[in-house]
């Protein structure tokens, strides 16, 4: 999955920042999980995920 993608069409997550040899360090993925669960927005991601959640569910029963 891309994680642009995720972030910018679905609008459902974050993108995590690699430090200087290519690493995502465990800070930087709390940050990510703090962003998404208690951040100013994180209504706005469960509404987006809930859209899609839904989405899906009515293509699957077609």
């Amino acid at each position: 999955m891309n994680a642009k993608y995720v972030e910018c069409v679905w609008e459902v997550g974050v993108r995590t920042r690699r430090d200087d040899a290519g690493l995502v360090s465990r800070e930087e993925v709390e940050r990510g999980v703090k962003e998404v669960m208690q951040g100013e927005i994180c209504e706005e991601y469960r509404r987006n995920a809930q859209k899609w959640s839904n989405r899906e569910i009515r293509n699957i029963k077609f």
